[in-house]
C-alpha cells in the first residue's frame, strides 16, 4: 500500500498555493503576480507574514493535470488522497478540470489546494497562482538510471551536487526526495547525453 501511495506521489508535480500577499509589503516579487511576494527570493510565492491571512479549509481539493478521462486518475490517485486526508486529518476530494487554465484558475481563486500539473503550465501556476512545488514526478530508480548513464558514481554526484555522498544514496533508495530542480538537472543532463531515462 505505501508503495502504491509513493508511486501516487511520485506521478505529478504536487504544488501548494500560497495565500495573497499585500502589494505595498513586499520588497521582492520577480515574476510572480502582484497577489504574491518572494522576499526570500526562492522564486515562488512566500507564505503570508500575517497569519491572519493563511488559509486553511476545511476540506482540501486535489486535481491532477488535464487529461482525456479524469474519471481514471481520481481512482489512480484514490490512495493518495486518502493517504493525504489522514495526514491533514481533513476530508480530501478530487476536483475534476478541463484545462491547464481552468485549473491554475481555480488555484488562484482558492478553489483549489493541491495539483498534479504538467511541465507547460507549472511556470504560469507558480506565477498566477501563488503554487510551490514541491514534489516531481519520478522514481528513486529513475534517479539512479540518470546518474548511471551520466557515468557518475555516488560520490562523483554528490561532488556536483555539493551534497553528501549518502544523500545521494538516500535519494536512490527512496528515503529522501530528490529536491525539484536537482531531478530535472539529472534529467536534461542524462537527454542531454543521448538517453531516455
Amino acid at each position: 500500500m505505501q508503495a502504491r501511495i509513493a508511486l501516487a506521489v511520485g506521478l505529478a508535480m504536487l504544488v501548494l498555493p500560497l495565500g495573497a500577499y499585500a502589494a505595498d509589503a513586499c520588497k521582492h516579487r520577480g515574476e510572480l503576480d502582484a497577489m504574491y511576494c518572494d522576499d526570500n527570493n526562492d522564486m515562488v510565492a512566500d507564505s503570508p507574514t500575517d497569519p491572519k491571512k493563511w488559509k486553511n479549509p476545511s476540506t482540501i481539493v486535489f486535481t491532477y493535470t488535464p487529461v482525456e478521462d479524469p474519471a481514471v486518475y481520481e481512482n489512480i490517485f484514490k490512495p493518495f488522497t486518502t493517504y493525504l486526508a489522514k495526514c491533514v486529518d481533513k476530508k480530501v476530494v478530487f476536483y475534476q478540470v478541463q484545462s491547464n487554465a481552468a485549473e491554475i484558475e481555480a488555484m488562484r481563486s482558492g478553489r483549489l489546494h493541491v495539483a498534479g500539473f504538467s511541465t507547460g503550465p507549472t511556470a504560469f501556476a507558480v506565477n498566477l497562482a501563488g503554487a510551490v512545488p514541491f514534489a516531481v514526478k519520478g522514481t528513486a530508480k529513475e534517479f539512479q538510471s540518470r546518474r548511471q548513464a551520466l557515468g557518475l558514481n555516488q560520490t562523483d554526484l554528490a561532488r556536483v551536487l555539493g551534497v553528501h555522498r549518502l544523500t545521494v544514496h538516500k535519494y536512490e533508495h527512496g528515503l529522501l526526495d530528490v529536491p525539484q530542480m536537482v531531478a530535472l538537472v539529472m534529467r536534461l543532463a542524462a537527454k542531454q547525453r543521448g538517453f531516455d531515462v
